[in-house]
């Protein structure tokens, strides 16, 4: 009897025991998922140490200060952003943005920066790019290092070269509310190397060439495309004057001369300021002058002939 009731009271303490510890973990529990269910209600985590958080997407959130956030974060591998805006040094390497960006302010952006597109859109603030560009691989080009702009190519050799290989062109369009106001070109014919200058509507209707320098000869073209002299010219239709020389009003100075290589002075021919040309002369003392031997093949008729020097005269 004495050991039955000894092992009774032992039975009874640990029952004793067991139900404690039930009703302790009963209660750590309860308190666990209060406490889940209050961060759940919330969304406020009010302090966290040693603590890291991956994976993480922030929206919605209002009435944050600069004091909420300590200096001491850095955000690794993801920051998913929408419609939040980001204040002060963002650093970091590999930075994929995706969206659109709103920078504003003055930035300074460090290494490779590539973006599908770009706008400015301040009319005060002036853009600055420290440095050359290259726009669509040589489509437009500064070279920093020698000031030299190019189109078409991606080593430009003067300060302007425009660059292509059939036709390289550039025009000037006026911009007069006409109907179809007119247009100026120059551009290169391609492999013939033959400077061209012409005109044309401003829709590129009805293209004419005007002038034209062959890069071989030097050789000039006025309304001519292929000139055969150093200056061909060929006139708009036959009631227009192919070439007109006029002279400033009341002329002191010989109003034309043509002269022998290495000359100052009209020794072949010259037309003076009273309109009297002299041929090997560059004082004609009449209307002709002619200083030299004169050959006239066929029948010459004059009014008056006056000879200074010797005068032959054949046939009869």
């Amino acid at each position: 009897e004495e050991v039955d009731k000894k092992l009774n009271n032992v039975n009874n303490a640990l029952l004793a025991q067991i139900a404690d510890l039930k009703d302790r973990i009963t209660k750590n529990e309860s308190r666990s998922s209060s406490n889940a269910r209050i961060v759940q209600l919330t969304q406020k985590i009010d302090d966290l140490a040693n603590v890291t958080l991956r994976n993480i997407t922030v929206n919605g959130v209002t009435g944050l200060t600069n004091a909420d956030i300590p200096d001491s974060i850095t955000a690794s591998s993801y920051l998913p952003l929408s419609g939040g805006t980001l204040t002060g040094n963002l650093t970091g390497t590999d930075i994929t943005l995706s969206g659109d960006l709103t920078v504003t302010g003055v930035q300074t952006f460090s290494g490779a920066l590539t973006v599908s597109s770009f706008s400015a859109t301040s009319t005060a603030a002036t853009s600055t790019i420290a440095g050359g560009f290259n726009v669509g691989s040589g489509g437009l080009v500064y070279d920093f290092s020698s000031k030299n702009v190019g189109i078409g190519t991606a080593s430009p050799k003067a300060q302007f070269v425009l660059a292509g290989q059939t036709q390289p062109r550039i025009s000037f369009i006026s911009t007069h509310a006409s109907a179809n106001p007119a247009q100026w070109s120059i551009t290169n014919e391609g492999n013939v190397n033959r400077l061209r200058f012409g005109t044309s509507n401003a829709d590129d209707s009805n293209f004419i060439y005007r002038m034209v320098i062959e890069s071989d000869t030097g050789q000039m073209g006025l309304n001519d495309t292929t000139p055969d002299a150093m200056l061909d010219i060929i006139s708009g239709d036959a009631a227009t004057i192919t070439l007109r020389l006029e002279h400033a009003a009341s002329p002191t100075a010989d109003y034309f001369q043509i002269g022998t290589n290495g000359s100052t002075n009209g020794d072949i021919l010259t037309i003076d300021s009273s309109g009297n040309l002299g041929i090997g002369t560059t004082s004609p003392a009449s209307l002709l002058s002619v200083h030299g031997g004169v050959l006239i093949a066929g029948t010459t008729t004059v009014k008056a002939l006056v000879a200074t020097s010797t005068l032959f005269v054949g046939g009869t």
